[in-house]
């Protein structure tokens, strides 16, 4: 994690976790070629009506749980601007 945010990782930090569930969960559906397909043919989001896009449920879904990494990154500039500042 020290190399993403610029911190070490430590036991039951909840960024943390949820990170790695995330990173688990993602690399989960990539491998399933039902909900990867649309990697494969991203022609498909034009043609296939949203209703039909199985796999936008769960992609909404991450996409939500990645915006609380927004917290982590403005901590990572705020020590990027001190450390410039020296």
């Amino acid at each position: 994690m020290s190399v993403v945010f610029g911190r070490r990782a430590v036991r039951d930090d909840p960024l943390g976790d949820e990170l790695f569930l995330s990173i688990e969960r993602f690399i989960t559906h990539e491998v399933n070629p039902q909900l990867s397909l649309i990697n494969f043919f991203p022609g498909l989001m034009d043609i296939v009506p949203p209703f039909l896009q199985w796999w936008r449920p769960w992609a909404v879904e991450e996409y939500e749980r990645t915006l609380e990494y927004v917290d982590e990154i403005s901590l990572l500039s705020d020590k990027l601007i001190k450390l410039i500042m020296l």
